[in-house]
């Protein structure tokens, strides 16, 4: 199938390009790929697929590293770097699918590096030690627990706020 499938031409192609995108968004739901990464995915795999329409006249014999850069630039002419890091993690995704599934011999997508985003012009201000201190004594002294224990994490751990959301009390098993 892999084979025949690489010598599909023109609209065909096209049509073929969607339905392996497709697969691709539905294996990495399965992996557990976030429903917001998988909206990012289908968004910047439909761009893809427009483009192909347009420029790819063969198989994908026909798209190279060169062929993903010029999408790359089409679909992101005001080069921003986070957009240009979704289409980036959206190519390398789907190429290295088709290379997992031998569909192609190899992504041509592994080698295009990420675009470096401009240095930020002021840096995040940090608390400094006897200021977390400081606050970690109130919280103990004059709030719940919970808070607490959230502060807590923020401040040693790293936990995100979404991720601290996510996290339910566990009752230890009965003896």
């Amino acid at each position: 199938m892999a084979v025949a499938s690489c010598r599909t031409r023109g609209e065909d192609f096209v049509i073929y390009l969607r339905s392996l995108a497709q697969k691709c968004i539905a294996s990495e739901r399965v992996r557990g790929l976030s429903e917001r990464s998988l909206t990012e995915l289908r968004r910047n795999l439909a761009r893809f697929s427009e483009y192909a329409r347009t420029r790819v006249r063969g198989g994908f014999e026909e798209i190279t590293a060169e062929t993903i850069k010029d999408f790359l630039l089409f679909a992101n002419p005001s080069a921003r770097a986070a957009m240009g890091k979704s289409l980036v993690w959206s190519m390398r995704k789907f190429f290295s699918f088709l290379a997992l599934r031998q569909i192609i011999p190899a992504s041509p997508a592994r080698s295009i590096p990420h675009p470096k985003a401009r240095p930020r012009e002021k840096l995040p201000t940090y608390l400094k030690p006897a200021e977390l201190a400081a606050l970690l004594e109130t919280a103990a002294e004059e709030r719940s627990m919970q808070d607490f224990t959230v502060l807590t994490l923020l401040a040693t751990v790293g936990a995100r706020p979404h991720e601290i959301a996510k996290l339910r009390r566990e009752r230890p098993p009965y003896r």
